[in-house]
């Protein structure tokens, strides 16, 4: 008996990592300049789709960074505070910062360090023993004290035409990993 066998045409799904999306805010034109209500927060994300990790022990916080819009010299600007670990930490300049897709530099850059100590243990001996008729293990640690450093850049970032739209965005390429972040605020 001879059978027919049906071929359906199957459709293979990809996952891929999530898309960069920045997060935006609608402000009105009056609360410039007052942070909580221009106020933005993220951590950048690689393109794996991982966002940057806090050290050990610590809240995401810790590696959170900050945009506010406010006024330098009569100008609207983003005033941007990132906290990266020591690892990814690079001068503004590697960051490739963009305000509406035109490249901006940072005026009154500040950076400060926080360094945090995570408590734990390492293993200083670790034996095993197998004979015939025993067997027996040692293992000895001492605690240690790891320490993470965060560095704090602060910078005002001013676009060199005024928009009823500013998209703020930083990019940087890291070990073949790229990391993108980025704010938008629309203006009522």
């Amino acid at each position: 008996m001879l059978r027919r066998l049906l071929v359906a045409p199957v459709a293979v799904v990809v996952a891929c990592a999530p898309a960069y999306k920045p997060v935006t805010r609608n402000v009105r034109n009056q609360d410039v300049g007052i942070d909580d209500r221009t106020r933005l927060t993220a951590r950048f994300l690689w393109d794996d789709g991982t966002p940057e990790y806090a050290p050990p022990g610590t809240s995401p916080e810790v590696v959170t960074d900050v945009a506010t819009l406010g006024r330098l010299d009569d100008r609207l600007c983003v005033r941007f505070e990132m906290r990266t670990g020591a690892k990814h930490d690079a001068p503004f300049g590697e960051w490739s910062p963009t305000i509406n897709g035109e490249p901006v530099f940072p005026e009154q850059e500040t950076v400060t360090q926080s360094i945090y100590s995570v408590d734990g243990e390492r293993t200083v001996l670790d034996a095993a023993y197998i004979a015939p008729e025993a067997a027996g293990a040692l293992t000895i640690t001492e605690p240690t004290t790891d320490q993470y450093a965060v560095i704090h850049r602060t910078a005002w970032f001013c676009p060199t035409a005024q928009a009823p739209r500013l998209e703020f965005k930083l990019r940087r390429t890291y070990n073949s990993l790229k990391a993108t972040q980025g704010f938008i605020w629309n203006l009522l």
